[in-house]
This record gives structure tokens, sequence and C-alpha cells, in this order.
């Protein structure tokens, strides 16, 4: 299947309209999901170490320094004991600690101070701060040896409350025993900050104890096992980085972006979590806006590609047009001319310029093969050095052709006439000669010289000219039909063919040449030609001898040509067979016996000469075309004689004939000239 021009360009200009853009845009949506990706993991880091920051502000600067100060006091033997409790009962100054417990391992009665506030709370819950808050000492000791805190929560539903417990030896003794001291801190303020925090407008924060166990924070199923709480069981086990992010899918397959963080003051994890479909929403949300545009910028490079390809290619295709249409043979077509300045409107008018050259030498090919066969007009301008003169030697079959009696037959009429009857006759013979690839070599007068052979080579050269001059013959009745019916006399041509090696090629001069052949068959050619009578188709022995088979002869005659040492043979051709199967039709000669027998006197010439044998007769019988007569001398068959008729007016008349055979009581002849007044008479009285 063919593609043009247009579909070509148009293919190739749509991508490459599209291709740049698209990797624009791709380029841009990755380096925007990328920064994206980088500015939610830096948000995570960053919320994730906040909290954890937060904490330990928390524990370490307002919740431990005032517990240690408290513990060094009570470490004091300088300070008196009214002193101390003091310090403890000042319990409700420091934020976020609701309640103190000092303890001994000598087991006396721990003492508890609680904030009023948190004992009216546990009070009105129904309970007794006593029994919620205080703690063994053996307990207590176990949670000392973590050095400060263990980060154990409490919880109280009644009042809710979630209270971090911190446990701290007092350095020293205080009544020679050892002693430690206990805070409990409310963690609402923390609970509030975390919850509180704008991260959680677009994710979540959770706390996680030493256990993995939440805290407090939004709800989430990051505790499901998954890669990132596998992570932060080793953080928690002191292996890894304090803070970092890790992305990950949830059993239920939802992807969530994650971060941490490890606080230095407490064994709790910090954790943050973003959807990941609600954090990249920004980049779906350009990914769609980035389709959106590509359709429409696809949409525009089309139409873009569309329209580049329309003018390059629409006058492309209507060159491609009428270049195909000037390679069919129609040199009237125009290139269309084209109002633009490049390469294309360059390129039409140049077409034009060879379309107009192509015109012209067609042309000067049209006049040329007027006066030239265009065969010999083809080799001449197609082949390296055909103008030079000399020739080659070549077997051909020459053949000779000409009207009988013609000069005299047109004596009456005008000269336009008389072209008339030409061009008439010449116009199918020129038809048929170049239908069976002969090659006219001249037109004289009304004779033609026709070769068979040359200058393209063929092997059935004699076949050819046998089947042409048969077909001319039969052209003739057309003629003639054409000529009564504009009152014009009949033509009859007579035709004589020979084949033999010839000389073809350029003969004459650097400044006027003839491609023609050379040789003695062209003049036996004519030789042979000369002995034929209207209607009548001779050959030598070199045409009928290889055509032996296929050949319908006539009548066979031994004829001494001029030239000649030895006499030769001729023999007549009535019809061809095979590829061809052409025949002439019967002659019919109905010849009327005169009435009264016409005197004649008669000369034998040969060529324009006189012979010598003259002598006087009569005229027996006719049909304006043969003749009977009675002469006392005998003549040869296919003598030429020269008439004069001593009646009718026409004693200074000549008339031409030729003798075809012998009668009884002469010998039967064929006009070859004869005028049209004698032509006439001839034909009244034989109707007489």
């Amino acid at each position: 299947m063919r593609f043009n021009i247009f579909w070509k360009l148009l293919l190739f200009s749509i991508p490459l309209a599209i291709l740049p853009l698209a990797s624009l845009g791709l380029y841009s949506l990755k380096n925007s999901e990328n920064e994206l990706k980088s500015t939610i993991n830096d948000e995570l880091m960053q919320t994730a170490r906040s909290v954890g920051e937060r904490i330990d502000n928390l524990v370490l600067d307002q919740w431990r320094a005032p517990l240690e100060l408290m513990a060094g006091t009570l470490a004091n033997p300088d300070l008196p004991a009214s002193a101390k409790l003091a310090l403890l009962t000042s319990v409700s100054a420091l934020p976020d600690i609701v309640a103190l417990q000092v303890s001994s391992d000598e087991g006396g009665e721990p003492a508890l101070i609680v904030q009023d506030r948190i004992a009216e709370l546990i009070q009105a819950g129904g309970g007794r701060a006593a029994e919620r808050l205080l703690v063994p000492h053996s307990r207590l000791r176990v949670a000392s040896e973590a050095a400060i805190v263990n980060g154990h929560i409490t919880r109280i539903e009644e009042p809710t409350l979630e209270l971090l417990h911190l446990v701290l030896p007092v350095a020293g003794d205080v009544g020679n025993a050892s002693t430690l001291l206990s805070a409990r801190i409310d963690l609402a303020r923390l609970r509030q900050h975390v919850e509180n925090h704008p991260f959680n407008e677009n994710g979540a924060i959770l706390l996680l104890d030493q256990r993995g166990e939440p805290l407090f924070g939004a709800a989430s199923d990051i505790l499901d096992d998954n890669p990132l709480t596998r992570q932060l069981a080793e953080l928690r086990q002191g292996a890894g980085a304090s803070v970092g992010v890790m992305p990950f899918r949830t059993e239920t397959g939802r992807a969530i972006l994650g971060g941490y963080a490890l606080p230095r003051s407490l064994p709790w994890t910090v954790v943050v979590e973003r959807d990941a479909a609600t954090a990249y929403l920004p980049v779906e949300r350009m990914r769609q806006r980035l389709l959106m545009w590509a359709l429409i910028a696809a949409l525009l490079a089309t139409l873009a590609a569309w329209l580049f390809s329309r003018r390059i290619s629409r006058p492309i295709i209507a060159l491609d047009r009428a270049v195909k249409r000037v390679g069919e043979g129609d040199l009237e077509t125009q290139a269309p001319v084209l109002d633009r300045r490049d390469e294309i409107g360059y390129l039409a008018i140049q077409i034009n310029v060879m379309i107009r050259g192509l015109r012209d030498r067609e042309h000067i090919k049209d006049v040329f093969g007027r006066y030239q066969n265009v065969e010999v007009m083809r080799t001449l301008l197609e082949t390296p050095g055909a103008l030079a003169l000399g020739g080659e030697r070549r077997e051909i079959t020459a053949m000779m052709s000409d009207l009988r009696g013609f000069t005299a037959l047109t004596e009456n009429y005008s000269p336009e006439q008389v072209v008339t009857m030409l061009n008439r006759y010449f116009e199918p013979m020129v038809e048929i000669i170049q239908k069976h690839r002969g090659t006219i070599d001249d037109i004289l007068g009304d004779g033609m010289f026709i070769m068979f052979g040359a200058p393209l080579r063929m092997n059935d050269h004699a076949a050819r000219a046998v089947a042409c001059a048969i077909e001319m013959q039969l052209a003739m009745e057309e003629i003639n039909r054409a000529n009564r019916r504009d009152g014009l006399p009949p033509l009859e041509m007579g035709i004589g063919l020979n084949s033999g090696e010839v000389i073809i090629g350029n003969i004459g001069s650097e400044k006027r040449a003839k491609f023609s052949a050379i040789g003695s068959p062209v003049n036996m050619a004519a030789r042979v030609e000369g002995y034929t009578v209207g209607g009548q188709l001779l050959v030598s022995d070199s045409v009928r001898q290889p055509l032996e088979g296929i050949l319908e002869l006539g009548k066979c005659m031994q004829v001494k040509a001029k030239g000649l040492k030895t006499p030769m043979s001729i023999t007549e051709v009535i019809g061809i067979a095979g590829d061809y199967n052409l025949r002439l039709p019967v002659r019919q000669e109905c010849l009327s016996v005169l009435a009264q027998p016409l005197p004649i006197g008669y000369v034998a010439i040969s060529g324009k000469e006189d012979t010598g044998q003259a002598g006087e007769g009569l005229l027996v019988a006719s049909d304006g075309r043969s003749a009977e007569i009675e002469i006392t001398n005998t003549l040869d068959t296919l003598t030429d004689i020269r008439l004069n008729l001593f009646a009718g007016g026409l004693d200074h008349d000549d008339l031409y004939a030729k003798v075809t055979d012998k009668t009884e009581r002469g010998m039967r002849i064929r006009f070859t000239r004869l005028s049209e007044k004698a032509r006439r008479f001839l034909e009244s009285a034989g109707n007489d």
C-alpha cells in the first residue's frame, strides 16, 4: 500500500511535535513528584523531631530538673525536717507534677503529697488519692534502677488521668535509710500538644511506649506487622538512627508515608504518618492537569502538523500529478504556479520549463517524423554517436513501390487534386509500414523505398516485408473507393522485394546527412519493382527461398535485369500464411473484343531508351487497363513498350505498357502509363 507524502509528513510531524512536549511534561511531573516527596519526608522528620524535642523539653527541663533539685534538697542533712516538708508540699507550684511520694526501705508509711485539684477529682470519682497514687517502696526500688525514669504511665479512668511515673533516688540518707523520690506527672499538656499539632490536619501523630504499645495519639493501623513496626522494634533496642522516614503498605494495602523520632529522655517512640494517596494528591492533580494539557497540546500539535504537512504536501502532490500526466504523454498539462519563494515553488517553475522543453522536443519529433522515419529518428536521438558518418553491414529486405502511370493519369487534374490523391494514398501506406516495423527511407514522388531490418534488427524481415506489401495492396481498394467518390481516377501500385546485405548508416557530409541503405540489393529491389504491373507483388529468389513454406506463389519468370550478366528469377506472390494469413484477390481480366480493331505502332524500350524492336499491329481487345494486341514480331514477357494509337485523336499520345503474357493471336499487355483521355476511349471502344 502506497502512502502519499502528506501522510508520511503527518506521521513524522506529529511525534516530532508531541514528543518534546510529552518529555517536558513528564520531566516536570517527575521533578515535581520528587520535590514533593522530599518536602513530605522533611515534614515527616521535622514533625517527629519537633514532638520528640517537645517531650525532651518537658521531661528534662520542666519535670526532671525541679525533681532533681528537690531530691538534692531532701538529701541535705543540714536542712530541718520542717523545711523539707514544706518543700514537698510545694508540689502545686510545679507544672504538671500532681503528686510526690517519698518512701524508705525501712518499711515505714510512705509520705504522699497530692495536689488538691487531683485529690478532689479522684474523690469526686469515688476513690481515694492514697489508693490510686501510692506505690509500694519495693516497686519504686525496681524502677529506680533505671537511673531516672522508666516511662511507666498510670491511667485513672474516673477521673480520666494519664500520669507519668518518674522515680529518682535521694542522694544520702534520710533517717539513716535508703530513700526514693517518685513523682506522678499529668500528661494532659503533652497530649494536648500532640493532638493539636498542625500535622494532624493531613496526617497523624502517635506515641508508643517502650513495649510498642500506644500511649496516646490518633488511631492508626500502623501498629500492624509492617516494615516500619519491625524497624521501630530494632530502634528501641538501640540500633539505627533516632530520626528517619520509611514508606510502607499496611496489611489492607494502603500506602503509608511514615516517620519516627526517639526522644532522649524517655524510652518512647514518636510516630508520624500520612496517607500516600492524600500526600501525593497534588502530584496526582498535576498529573491529571498535565494529561489534560497534554491532550490539548497533542490536538494542537496534530493540527499544526496537519497544517504543516498539508502546506508542504499539497503542492508536491499537485506537482506529482502533473509529472505523472506528462509521463503518460500529456504535454499540454501545466504544473500549478505556486505563490511561494522556496524550493517547491522553484521546482514548480522548473517542471513547467521542462514540460515546455518536452513539448518543443515532441513538436520537433513530430515535424522531423514527417520527413524521417520514426525508428531512424529515435536511433539518431537516443544512440550515442548515431550522427557519425559511416555505417555497418546488415541483412535487410528492401521494398520498392510505385504507382503505375500516375504521371500521365494526373495530367488533366489540378495540383490540389493530385496532392489529395497522393496524401490519401500515403496515409494508410505509412500506417501499414509502421505496423510491420518497416523503415521508410525515401518517398520519391509517387514511389517509396522501405527497409525491413534497419535500423531495428529483426530476423523475420523478409516475412514482414511480404506481409506489409500484401496489406498495402489490399488497402488500395479503399483508396480507390474514396477516389471514385470524389471523381478522381483509381490508382494501381506495383511492389518489388529483394533481400541482401547492405551498408546502413549516415550517408552524406557533416553538414547534411541521411540515414539510408546502400548496396546492390537495394538497386535489385528497384529492378524487381520495374517488372510489376498495377496490383502486383514480385519478389526475388532471395525473398522467396527463405519463405518457401508459407508463400502462395503465382508465375515465376526469368528476366535479364539491367546490370546483371545472367537472368534472374522473379516470382509473383499471391499470399502469405503463418501468423499473417494474408492473400491478394484474384484479378479477373475481362477484355472486350473490339468490333473494329484499332491500328497501333509500338517500340520496345528499356528504361527510357528504345531497343530497336518496332512495328505495327492491331489492338483487338481491351478493358481500359489491359489489352490484347496482334503484332508481327514476338516480344518477351515483361518487355516494356511504347504505343501510339492511331484512332480517337490519340495519334500523338504516347501510351506505355508491359507485356504480361502471350496469346494465340498475339500478346497480352498491361498499361503502365495511360492518359485519362486514352483510358476513357479504350473503355468506350470495348463497350461498343
